[in-house]
């Protein structure tokens, strides 16, 4: 019912028509006027696409969705544009003709310098067929550009070596490399010569042989639903695509309408439904990069994100936005290297040299921020380490700690206590078995080593280190001051007089063992 509606509302705008469909692979005419005037444009179409090819030095070449044009005598000219289900554009004229060239050359091949895919462009769009004879026209406003690539495709020196001149160029190669290899001279010698013709202005049209056509035995008419074509008519009139609400139909599960459920997944709100619609797109139209434009955007996680752009990037390589948006991508997940080349393939991939100036300053800008982010990561890493190491650090003197408190809470315990005047009253007998010390030091304490149920002292006696052993059972502590030995360094060291039982250790390096110390601090 609404298709009905819809035709009978095209009525008021578009004459009744009778209208024919002709196709040569993924390319429809339709149209509502002479069949000859339809197999002309088709004719023309297959031609852009054969030279193209030959050009290109490609055995065939194809627009990555199909392409639909218009011709009626109340559609004027449109220039082409994504549509329903393809590209769609309306009457034959220089503007088409340019324009889905640019089809053929964003699907099929590198990025050209400007001169050459701007000129090879001009070239065609003033092409006319008939039949397998090809006429390469003079455009009314002629161009140096185009004056300069007509001249070389056209000429006899040349016509037969540029597709290996421009499949060079395709490769990356230097113009002058390029120029020498192919065409057999330096690149200033052949724009010498472009220049002379273009100032000589004596254009004149160019005869070539094209594909082996028989337009009216080849294309013939075939059956045309009528409502179809009323809207592909109405859609080319307008000159832009219908809202996405009038193609959901088209965007259901089971569709094979791959751009109907790209627009229709633009506008669903359901991320999961969106993914769905994308991905059917993808399986549908393999050589479309658009799905994986669109599902990159959908991922947050860079480890599915660089993949769905990589994806999109290997079916239009010459989108240099594109590998920016790769490399930006890269940049944030840490990828420098694989940044840096995304960034070079962008380069190469501008139309212009002011695109390409841009995209330099911000390789540039990259190129600083990368360092930037190298050295924070450095510093990060490193304030990391130093954080680990500060705390094993504390973890190994809170156990010195906890020994050397377990340490002297034993030596406490066991040591005698001093009476109120700071004489200990030391029964010598019980101590050491009635043994009185027979040596003594004045000096200050140092040290005192804590280890197992070993106690030792370290002692300065003028410029002499004296070592003595402790028993802290044994030990009588009198004296000004804390009554307590800490074990670890003194801070600070403790003057004190020592007695001592003398009894040299050579290989503990001890005196004797300490039997009473007197602070004096």
């Amino acid at each position: 019912m609404r298709h009905f509606l819809l035709v009978l509302l095209l009525a008021g705008t578009l004459p009744a028509a009778d209208w024919r469909l002709f196709r040569s692979g993924n390319i429809d005419v339709v149209t509502d006027g002479k069949d000859a005037v339809a197999r002309q444009a088709l004719n023309s179409l297959d031609q852009v696409r054969y030279l193209t090819a030959r050009w290109l030095a490609k055995t065939e070449v194809d627009a990555v969705l199909g392409v639909r044009m218009v011709v009626s005598t109340g559609v004027p000219p449109r220039p082409w544009f994504l549509c329903r289900d393809g590209y769609l554009a309306s009457g034959l004229a220089p503007v088409t003709l340019r324009g889905y060239a640019t089809l053929l050359l964003e699907g099929n091949a590198q990025r050209l310098p400007a001169f050459a895919e701007d000129g090879m462009l001009d070239v065609l769009a003033q092409l006319s067929a008939d039949g397998p004879r090809i006429t390469l026209g003079v455009p009314a406003q002629p161009t140096k550009t185009w004056a300069g690539m007509f001249y070389l495709l056209t000429s006899e020196d040349y016509a037969g070596r540029m597709r290996v001149f421009l499949s060079n160029l395709q490769q990356d190669a230097p113009i002058d490399t390029a120029s020498r290899n192919s065409l057999g001279k330096p690149w200033a010698e052949i724009e010498k010569e472009m220049d002379a013709y273009w100032t000589a202005r004596r254009f004149q049209p160019a005869q070539l042989s094209g594909a082996p056509i028989a337009p009216e035995r080849q294309y013939r008419e075939r059956p045309m639903d009528q409502a179809d074509a009323a809207r592909h008519a109405a859609d080319a009139k307008r000159g832009t695509p219908p809202p996405v609400a009038e193609l959901a139909e088209d965007a259901r599960p089971e569709s094979k309408n791959a751009v109907a459920l790209v627009a229709a997944g633009d506008a669903e709100p359901s991320t999961r439904i969106a993914r769905e619609m994308f991905e059917r797109a993808a399986e549908l139209a393999p050589r479309w990069a658009e799905p994986h434009v669109k599902l990159a955007a959908l991922e947050s996680d860079l480890a599915r994100r660089i993949p769905r752009l990589k994806k999109a990037l290997t079916l239009r390589p010459r989108d240099a936005l594109l590998w920016e948006t790769l490399a930006e991508a890269q940049t944030q997940g840490q990828l420098f290297n694989d940044a840096a080349v995304s960034y070079r393939n962008a380069e190469r991939a501008a139309a212009t040299e002011e695109e390409r100036a841009s995209i330099e300053r911000r390789r540039r800008e990259y190129e600083q921020s990368k360092l930037d982010l190298v050295a924070a990561a450095k510093k990060k890493e490193a304030e990391e380490k130093a954080r680990e190491l500060e705390q094993l650090k504390n973890e190994a003197l809170a156990r010195v700690r906890a020994a050397e408190a377990k340490a002297n809470a034993q030596l406490q315990a066991s040591a005698p206590k001093s009476n109120a005047s700071g004489a200990a009253p030391v029964n010598w007998d019980q101590l050491n078995g009635g043994k009185q010390p027979d040596g003594k030091l004045e000096g200050k304490i140092e040290r005192v080593d804590c280890v197992g149920n070993q106690t030792r002292i370290s002692v300065r006696a003028g410029t002499k280190l004296v070592r003595l052993n402790a028993e802290p059972s044994r030990l009588v502590l009198a004296g000004a001051g804390e009554m307590k030995l800490a074990c670890g360094i003194q801070r600070p060291a403790r003057e004190a007089t020592i007695e001592y039982f003398v009894g040299a250790d050579a290989k503990a390096g001890t005196a004797g063992e300490a039997a009473r110390i007197e602070f004096r601090n």
